[in-house]
């Protein structure tokens, strides 16, 4: 993804793991409800098999909302929603088709109210915007249909009434879950807005610290080595060919490391502080051309979470983590691998919230897992 939405879900991705559950079991819970009324009215089919299909579509529909929310495929599209949609209006036409002629009432028909579920259990994942949009057609759709039905309705009455009842349930819904997802995005934007002014007014302090922790290491590096040496050099009141050979020794040392420090990106800081261990023959980090640099905040956040996640995880095996990062034209591509040991470590389900985080700020993501390895491959311009 080039740019976020705001949806809970790539605002919070971590956060909306857990909705999951929710919107899942509300999704099923609209599929029995569609079957329970199914079976209550059966004396109003007139084609069970289409009756049939219309469960089926809506099987179909619950499943893609099930696979759409995992956190191995965030975020989910709006390609998806309009898949759980369609495949949701279409069982509904199915439905509605199978009681032609023998439709008595309007109020008992399933799929308003289905339709109304759904978005509403999307609310966390797409765009007030896009909700609305998708309720207004399906409100315009079932309105139609239940148009086409106005002639077999026991009761009398005008035909916007019949038109009313049925979409109630659908706008009713639909505007629960665009002020759900208005609400929920605007409080998390409030959030990060005063995280980011927080993070600002301690700026000037968290630089004094840093400072302060430079200075404290050329202190350390001239109080063990360059001190002695003064020291030792006084004492003997002369300098000899091998105080000028220790000289340079400790002259190189010390140029190597400030020059290795400088040239350290932040992930290789990170992986040294978390006590990755580096290979004999190669590092942990692969980074010759500095890309690292070039992460944005909220994709080095991320990575930070992934391998602190990793590190902290008892099967992870110490040793085995390497990041590579490569430049493809005017793209950085970087792989993550790493082993993990015994026979029931599962890294996909463990790190899963980490995945969708990602997924949301980086333009690429894919992984994979083939027992003992991981490997996360990501890209971003």
């Amino acid at each position: 993804m080039s740019s976020r939405e705001r949806t809970r879900q790539q605002l919070d991705p971590a956060g909306t793991t857990g909705v999951r559950q929710f919107t899942i079991a509300v999704a099923i819970g609209a599929w029995v409800y569609a079957v329970v009324v199914t079976l209550l009215n059966f004396r109003e089919i007139n084609d069970p098999p289409l009756a049939i299909l219309s469960v089926l579509l809506l099987s179909t529909a619950v499943a893609i909302v099930w696979i759409a929310t995992s956190p191995l495929r965030a975020p989910l599209t709006r390609r998806d929603n309009l898949l759980i949609q369609g495949s949701a209006l279409v069982a509904y036409f199915a439905g509605a088709t199978s009681t032609i002629g023998e439709n008595a009432f309007v109020r008992d028909d399933w799929g308003p109210v289905v339709l109304g579920i759904l978005l509403l259990a999307l609310g966390p994942y797409r765009p007030a915007q896009e909700i609305a949009a998708t309720g207004i057609v399906g409100a315009i759709f079932v309105g139609f249909v239940t148009l086409v039905q106005v002639r077999w309705f026991v009761t009398d009455g005008p035909p916007l009434a019949f038109v009313v009842v049925a979409v109630t349930p659908l706008i009713a819904m639909c505007l629960g879950a665009v002020a759900y997802s208005i609400g929920v995005v605007n409080a998390i934007e409030r959030w990060q807005r005063r995280a980011r002014a927080a993070n600002r007014g301690h700026l000037e302090e968290v630089r004094g610290s840093i400072a302060r922790s430079v200075q404290q290491d050329r202190v350390t590096i001239l109080g063990r080595d360059v001190l002695p040496f003064f020291g030792d050099v006084l004492a003997q009141d002369r300098l000899t060919d091998a105080d000028r050979e220790r000289a340079r020794e400790i002259s190189r040392s010390i140029r190597d490391l400030m020059v290795l420090e400088a040239n350290r990106s932040w992930l290789e800081s990170l992986v040294a502080q978390a006590g990755f261990e580096s290979g004999a023959d190669e590092p942990v980090v692969d980074d010759r051309d500095q890309l690292a640099g070039g992460m944005s905040l909220d994709q080095r956040t991320s990575i930070r979470a992934l391998l602190v996640a990793v590190r902290q995880t008892p099967e992870f095996d110490p040793g085995t983590l390497r990041v590579r990062l490569v430049r493809d034209g005017d793209l950085r591509r970087a792989v993550l691998s790493a082993g993990f040991t015994g026979p029931d470590a599962v890294p996909r389900s463990a790190f899963s919230p980490y995945f969708a985080l990602m997924r949301t700020v980086f333009d690429g993501f894919d992984v994979e897992f083939h027992h003992p390895s991981l490997r996360v491959r990501f890209w971003y311009d």
